[in-house]
């Protein structure tokens, strides 16, 4: 499929708050749209976006319908639909560029319940949000116990950083209050709902029970969050902290001097790529050293958890064979075998 539609494809192993922060930074349209894998877009869903867009909506929710056969699946239909035009049980899916780089993307340490995190990020912007009438076709199985036993896994650090919109998406009177208001005339399917929810629920709470997240008590879990927001704050101006004061200065000369010295010297093994060297700058912040590789004629990447770090990198470099990737050094989304050069200083 990505053949077809000329589409770039990235396989990563890493988790998914962290591969569509990737997919985002890598992209270049205006608009982004995160999709799972088991959705399909309906006819003139995109356009609609679009057209929102252009009258100056910056996050769009677009409904889910469940497709599949027999009476439970019509029951996940019925619950599904309960969600419908409800901004406090759906996550917006079609975002503007901008709107994503300001929310600082999909939060990393909310596991699978990031797409509702990236939308409490998105309401506390305050810009207008809207739904789309054209809906996703979404494959998901009647039960999937898993998929909420995960959610129930993150649900800690997700209370504790979104407490307002966890109080409201896991409300159970909202949830029967809408189950009522689609099935009030099926009670079948309604005790059916019910129950299925029940099952999702006692999932849910055993995941939540037995979760070995602990973000909120554990130094490791808090530091990555922490260094993304100072540097996020820090942005372009870092590099000029760093050469404010002769130390500084003196030692970005020297760094420079080494890295320029190294890569004089032949490569162990030889080259990875053939013509032109390809090299990896682990923690380029908004790419100061970036830039020796680069006037070493080499194709640079640049890997930095924080996004207006990437954003500052790619500003300089933009004409250059540079592109700067938003992601966690300890997570990366690259293959084994891919640079001739890596350069990590400062991480």
């Amino acid at each position: 499929m990505s053949r077809k539609f000329r589409a770039r494809h990235i396989r990563m192993i890493v988790p998914k708050a962290t591969a569509r922060n990737i997919g985002t930074s890598l992209s270049r349209g205006e608009l982004v749209l995160h999709l799972d894998a088991d959705m399909v877009l309906t006819k003139d869903v995109l356009s609609e976006c679009a057209n929102e867009f252009r009258n100056g909506n910056q996050a769009m929710i677009i409904p889910e319908i469940v497709e599949g056969k027999g009476w439970l699946a019509e029951c996940r239909k019925l619950e599904k639909m309960s969600c419908k035009h409800n901004i406090a049980m759906e996550a917006a899916r079609c975002v503007t560029r901008e709107l994503h780089d300001r929310i600082g993307g999909f939060d990393i340490h909310t596991g699978n319940i990031d797409e509702f995190a990236y939308h409490a990020k998105i309401e506390q912007t305050g810009c207008s949000i809207v739904s789309t009438m054209q809906p996703l076709l979404v494959a998901e199985p009647v039960f999937d116990l898993s998929k909420k036993f995960r959610h129930g896994r993150y649900f800690k650090f997700y209370k504790k950083s979104y407490g307002w919109k966890a109080r409201q998406q896991f409300s159970p009177v909202e949830r029967i209050r809408s189950y009522f208001r689609v099935a009030k005339r099926k009670p079948a399917q309604l005790v059916a709902m019910l129950l299925l929810k029940g099952l999702d629920c006692v999932a849910f709470m055993l995941g939540a029970a037995t979760s070995s997240i602990h973000f909120e008590d554990e130094e490791q879990g808090r530091r990555p969050l922490r260094l993304r927001r100072g540097f996020d704050k820090l942005g372009s101006r870092y590099e000029s902290q760093i050469l404010a004061t002769s130390g500084g200065a003196l030692l970005s000369r020297v760094e420079t001097r080494a890295i320029q010295s190294l890569l004089k010297e032949p490569l162990v093994g030889g080259n990875v790529n053939e013509g032109k060297q390809l090299a990896l700058d682990i923690g380029c912040g908004p790419g100061r050293l970036s830039g020796v590789l680069l006037g070493a004629n080499l194709r640079t990447v640049g890997i930095d958890l924080s996004h207006e770090m990437c954003k500052a990198s790619m500003k300089r470099y933009g004409q250059a064979e540079f592109e700067a990737i938003c992601a966690d050094a300890r997570y990366l989304p690259l293959k084994p075998n891919t640079f001739d050069h890596i350069l990590c200083f400062r991480l």
